[in-house]
């Protein structure tokens, strides 16, 4: 687009620009963003024209007067180009780089996590995002992706809009592609939706139809971008360190999205070894080992739980995923089972400071018994899901300047 001109109209800051069509387009900052404006002509022609460091200022003003909260100069300009910017969505874990979870996500979920400690850091946090909006539309069952989010959203200000069972409960049932269902939800102008859904690859192609920041909430059996950004943050937060440490996958490594997700964000740090248990049937995938051997990962797998437990610095176990699996297999598994179970027997083959993750829920492949060994890093993981969100729907909502 063109470089946009601004102008004040009806006590409001529209701007005006030419976009690739060579069509004039109007935006209109309300609620703390940018929306199409309609009315092209009337600001143009009424409105009183403003050079852009009248425009950064009034900006600024408009801001303090909604939300109670001052901008410098330079997050007000920053505010006030980014209308033209591509909504930033969250698709795959792979999508992240290094320098994005250590100088982003992992200090500002830090940051988080201590204000949240603190009744007035509650507070503050709550004026982030205020009058923004989340919707949740899952297709699939959940509690901790689903329920963490809206809770980030609430901490974050934000109201909250869900469809819990999207599958039943919405126009799919009808027979309405999830490509259509985006175009018509984005077009409501919520400020980011998260999306869960039982079909591979469908969140990519529904991304390409969101107008708004599209947040992949699990997919089919290939990807949980957000449970992974929380296990790698929760690796970091316990072990203060991810380069050099040797982190055990076990369970369903064949169905289990959340192991492949995590897999992938591990082989961007340096002397990291990765090892798989699992019975044959549970393997982990060839294209996921092809990726770990073209960025040079040392892996090995086995079935021997003890074996890999004993040289682990982090073991992050799985459950089976019977809902992703033929009849026969499911029923065969539950002999599986027990072959990979861990109890207070099997931690004593641990490391002392090694920790034990999962991202729930389990069902019989840790046993309660493990709850009370500190090592038991499960529940700490799934709180830090809390934290970790509420960054991320900062970064989603408030994009840069490309």
């Amino acid at each position: 687009m063109t470089t946009p001109r601004f102008y004040m109209y009806q006590n409001e800051l529209v701007l005006e620009a030419l976009n690739e069509k060579d069509r004039y387009v109007c935006f209109i900052f309300r609620f703390g963003k940018w929306l199409h404006y309609e009315n092209v002509i009337d600001p143009v022609v009424t409105g009183t024209h403003l050079t852009e460091t009248e425009a950064t200022a009034w900006l600024a003003q408009i801001w303090s007067r909604d939300f109670r909260q001052e901008l410098s100069t330079a997050e007000a300009k920053r505010k006030l180009f980014c209308w033209k910017n591509k909504p930033r969505h969250v698709l795959r874990s792979q999508q992240f780089d290094r320098e994005f979870l250590e100088k982003y996500l992992f200090c500002e979920s830090n940051r988080i996590q201590v204000l949240m400690a603190q009744r007035g850091g509650r507070e503050s946090l709550r004026q982030t995002c205020r009058h923004r909006i989340l919707l949740t539309h899952f297709y699939e069952p959940s509690t901790r992706t689903r329920l963490s989010f809206e809770f980030a959203a609430l901490h974050l200000g934000m109201h909250v809009l869900t469809t819990e069972n999207a599958a039943e409960f919405s126009s799919a049932i009808k027979g309405e592609s999830a490509e259509d269902t985006i175009r018509i939800l984005s077009g409501y102008h919520p400020d980011a939706i998260v999306v869960r859904h039982k079909q591979d690859g469908i969140i990519d192609r529904m991304a390409r139809f969101s107008s708004v920041p599209l947040i992949n909430g699990g997919e089919g059996t290939v990807q949980h971008p957000t449970q992974a950004l929380l296990d790698v943050y929760t690796i970091f937060s316990e072990k203060k360190q991810i380069d050099g440490l040797t982190v055990v996958f076990g369970g369903d490594l064949k169905y289990g999205r959340t192991v492949r997700s995590l897999a992938y964000l591990l082989s961007k740090f340096d002397g990291v070894k990765l090892v798989f248990v699992s019975h044959p049937a549970f393997k982990m995938g060839e294209d996921l080992k092809d990726h770990l051997r073209e960025r040079k990962v040392e892996f090995e797998e086995t079935e021997s739980v003890n074996n890999a437990l004993r040289q682990a610095d982090v073991v992050y176990w799985t459950r089976v995923q019977k809902e992703r699996m033929s009849e026969d297999l499911a029923k065969e598994s539950e002999k599986i089972i027990s072959r990979f179970t861990i109890g207070r027997e099997e931690l004593r083959n641990m490391k002392q400071d090694a920790i034990l993750m999962h991202p729930l829920p389990r069902l019989r492949e840790i046993r309660s018994d493990a709850d009370l060994d500190p090592r038991s890093a499960y529940f700490r993981q799934a709180e830090n899901g809390l934290y970790v969100r509420m960054a991320l729907l900062q970064w989603v909502t408030e994009p840069e300047i490309d």
